[in-house]
């Protein structure tokens, strides 16, 4: 019994070795040189975490006290390859724990937010703002004018910094509060906007607007080693957010090439097996990740 559960190992073993080696002389034909490959072998890789069916109406995000503080807020754009992971930075905060939503009326209980109230009790996260009439050069000065308004906040909307207050769960709530200002406009309710709010207050720290496929960058601020929580696992790196069709959001997470190969071997390959057969599957991993991002 013994010596055909040893057999039965072994021709396990010999047959993921087999299938690994196999993997590597494939990519060895289809890929250009190490020098051709170096030019745009990615630092990082995108990781769908909810999409589709799975997308979410709110996505809450902490970075963890001791390892990060804070985050930049920007949005991804295309790089030189093609690829949509240069970051932009557009503003920031210090709040360790924040929301990004889409951009509609929602609503506030505990730590979680729904499109429709549960309670009186409920904190309203209004998709309607008054927006000052004029644009700003910089997000700095843009939010020194937003601190004129109690619940002032800056909106990046089609490439210009506005400066936006209030929270009105409709228009004609809006609009009456704007018919007492002479420079503000009733704005909101955008089709693909995200709105980024505090987890716990609910108050608004920045909204991005623009077309279709515009994606939302939110990377975890640190010196070092940064550690964020989302939806009950911890991630390294930042997160991607879009509206498809200006519906619910999709959630995508960044993360450095080196630390996602690292995570796969942990998890799906056993660390006893000989060393040469884990540094075969770390460069099946890591050819699989270059050529399919």
């Amino acid at each position: 019994m013994k010596k055909h559960s040893f057999l039965s190992g072994f021709r396990r073993f010999v047959g993921i070795s087999l299938c690994l080696a196999l993997c590597i002389c494939l990519a060895a034909a289809v890929l250009p040189s190490p020098t051709e490959a170096a030019a745009y072998e990615p630092d990082f890789i995108s990781v769908g975490l909810y999409f589709v069916k799975n997308a979410l109406p709110a996505a809450n995000l902490q970075n963890v006290y001791g390892y990060g503080s804070g985050y930049e807020l920007g949005m991804y754009v295309e790089d030189r390859n093609g690829d949509d992971k240069q970051f932009v930075p557009l503003a920031e905060t210090d709040e360790e724990e924040i929301s990004m939503l889409i951009d509609q009326t929602m609503y506030l209980r505990g730590n979680e937010f729904r499109l429709k109230p549960a309670g009186s009790d409920d904190v309203t996260v209004g998709a309607f703002h008054l927006e000052l009439a004029y644009s700003y050069d910089s997000y700095d000065a843009a939010k020194q004018a937003a601190e004129n308004y109690a619940d002032g906040f800056v909106a990046y909307s089609y490439d210009s910094y506005f400066v936006r207050f209030g929270s009105f769960e409709t228009f004609q709530d809006a609009s009456a509060e704007a018919s007492q200002y002479a420079d503000c406009v009733v704005t909101g309710n955008s089709e693909y906007g995200i709105t980024v709010v505090g987890t716990k207050t609910g108050r608004i720290l920045f909204e991005l607007e623009g077309p279709e496929g515009i994606q939302l960058g939110v990377v975890p601020r640190g010196t070092g080693e940064t550690r964020t929580w989302f939806r009950g696992n911890q991630y390294n790196g930042a997160f991607r957010y879009t509206r498809p069709q200006g519906g619910y959001l999709h959630v995508v997470s960044i993360v450095p090439l080196e630390q996602y190969v690292a995570a796969v071997l942990s998890r799906e390959f056993v660390p006893s097996w000989p060393d040469e057969t884990l540094k075969a599957a770390a460069c099946c991993i890591r050819t699989i990740c270059t050529t399919a991002n």
